[in-house]
């Protein structure tokens, strides 16, 4: 009896659980958990709102405020309706981890969609509790290059200007294009990588139907859960 007290002990000793139970679960928290007990994806307080939504030649968006002076995670969700008056299910756009709004800042979002012609668009900020990658204070800049718009495929080129003392990989940036009566002619969205520092050129796809007429664009950068500094 006593070595099996004896031998009890030191199991104990070594894997932190008695003989006579397991450990208790609910003292340990996950990887999406934060030290206060919120998981990754639930709601947080923070004043965001949406200043405008709509819809043009493949893309939902919307422009959205921050009030708040520091990084705010947002989890935007849109709704539409179809030509007939529809409601239109935006659920599944393969749209992968969140958008990170800048402080003080309203930018655009924009997301591809494979509706067409859709009505009645609406957008709402769902701030939420997420993991964004550690970053030195930094910012973007970005310009439009060129347009390239006169032959297929069409493209609006961005040059886009880091100030973050690190390299930024898959970042995001959305764009909004205007002819001269200042009417909306296209938007898009693409991704972009960029040295510490530094500058880069990026091709933002037009659909063939969008961009006639394009006299300025507009661009909004910004980091999203899954841009990664180094």
């Amino acid at each position: 009896m006593k070595r099996l007290l004896v031998l009890c002990l030191m199991v104990a000793m070594l894997t932190t659980a008695g003989c006579g139970g397991g450990s208790d679960s609910s003292d340990k928290k996950s990887g999406d958990e934060s030290s206060s007990g919120s998981k990754a994806g639930e709601s947080v307080k923070a004043d965001v709102a949406i200043t405008e939504a709509g819809y043009l030649a493949g893309y939902v968006f919307a422009y959205v405020q921050n009030r708040e002076n520091r990084e705010v995670v947002v989890d935007v969700k849109y709704g539409a309706r179809d030509a007939s008056g529809a409601p239109v299910d935006l659920s599944n756009t393969g749209r992968v981890g969140y958008d990170v709004l800048p402080p003080s800042s309203t930018i655009l979002l924009a997301q591809a969609v494979p509706q067409d012609n859709l009505t009645q668009v609406s957008a709402d900020p769902r701030p939420v509790k997420a993991t964004v990658a550690a970053h030195e204070t930094g910012a973007f800049e970005a310009t439009v290059a060129r347009l390239e718009l006169g032959f297929l495929p069409k493209h609006v080129v961005a040059s886009i200007k880091s100030t973050y003392p690190q390299a930024v990989e898959s970042a995001a940036v959305a764009m909004m294009c205007k002819d001269s009566a200042g009417q909306r002619v296209a938007a898009g969205m693409t991704r972009f990588s960029v040295a510490a520092n530094g500058v880069t050129e990026k091709k933002i796809g037009v659909a063939h139907n969008a961009g006639v007429g394009t006299t300025s664009c507009e661009l909004f950068p910004y980091i999203t859960t899954t841009t990664s500094f180094r």
